[in-house]
């Protein structure tokens, strides 16, 4: 058994891999945009496990900025864990974590990140590997309403919007820690991973000036959506304009993005039933003896409601 980079395995054998794992086709070629686009993924873009010719396993390592209460943190993003399933349950999965820690603690990172869900049995392999529960991704849901008056109007994003959508992120979390420091095209970094399935994002516009944007896809009889800024006064109408654009396919809106309590007590208002936790959670482990857990609840003040992630950041 070894592991080697994405360069030196059948690119197809990855495909299928997370095609059975994900339900997710990687591609060469999606592989390939993601390097160009993806300035948190090395070169290298995962590791895998092989023995012989036969691909058993895989693992990737994203380095990636994050702010705190102190500054800048960049931490490892683990993501794509997956084990043929003809070797599960075999130990596969500690050693490709065990490699993964092997690498970041190599570039001098502190800090371990990956998300799952708590109901997945690599859930139990995490907690054992010394992670924890630090961030849960709830999740509001309601019926669609009745279409409402609007002062705002809709559209579809362009490459031209790339920077008004960057300073509303900006402007949107620039009092919180966390998953904040994004690329300026991070919504084509967004959409090149392909397994996220975003639909065409969606400016909102006063008066030909942006005012917001919003970043969805749909599911059956569910709109669903993974961001949206936006300011707090035309949030209503923003998630009406949306409800219009798919109102013949869908029964239910579901939003993703209600982190901060005063956006959960908005969207209770608006008639979202906002379930926490739920069963996504974002784990973390400490890749530095000299910091506990509890050292990087305090450095990301996650309990005081200004940690900021939504699904978009999920990896």
């Amino acid at each position: 058994m070894r592991f080697v980079t994405y360069q030196h395995v059948d690119p197809e054998a990855v495909t299928a891999l997370n095609l059975k794992c994900f339900n997710w086709p990687l591609t060469q070629e999606d592989v390939e945009t993601i390097i160009k686009k993806d300035d948190a993924v090395p070169d290298y873009f995962a590791y895998y496990m092989v023995e012989g010719n036969e691909l058993i396993g895989q693992i990737g390592i994203m380095n990636i900025g994050t702010a705190t209460k102190v500054g800048e943190e960049v931490i490892g993003g683990i993501w794509g864990v997956c084990i043929h399933p003809k070797y599960m349950h075999q130990g596969k999965g500690r050693k490709l974590m065990e490699r993964a820690h092997e690498v970041m603690e190599e570039e001098g990172l502190r800090i371990a990140f990956l998300g799952t869900g708590k109901q997945l049995f690599a859930h139990a392999l995490y907690l054992k590997m010394g992670y924890r529960d630090f961030h849960n991704l709830p999740t509001g849901l309601r019926r669609i309403r009745p279409s409402q008056d609007k002062h705002i109007s809709l559209r579809d994003y362009g490459f031209e919007d790339m920077k008004a959508v960057h300073e509303h992120y900006r402007d949107y979390c620039s009092q919180c820690t966390g998953f904040t420091h994004r690329q300026r095209n991070f919504i084509e970094v967004r959409r090149a991973w392909t397994w996220m399935a975003i639909e065409t994002p969606q400016i909102f516009t006063s008066d030909n000036e942006v005012v917001g944007y919003a970043m969805f896809h749909t599911k059956p009889r569910t709109l669903s959506i993974l961001e949206i800024v936006i300011e707090n006064e035309f949030l209503g109408e923003a998630i009406s304009l949306l409800e219009d654009k798919h109102r013949n396919d869908i029964t239910h809106t579901e939003i993703k993005d209600c982190v901060h309590e005063d956006r959960r007590g908005l969207l209770s208002k608006l008639g979202f039933n906002v379930v926490e936790p739920s069963w996504e959670t974002m784990m973390v482990a400490s890749l530095d003896p000299n910091l506990t857990i509890e050292d990087i609840q305090a450095l990301y003040g996650i309990k005081t409601d200004c940690f900021h992630m939504t699904e978009v950041d999920a990896f």
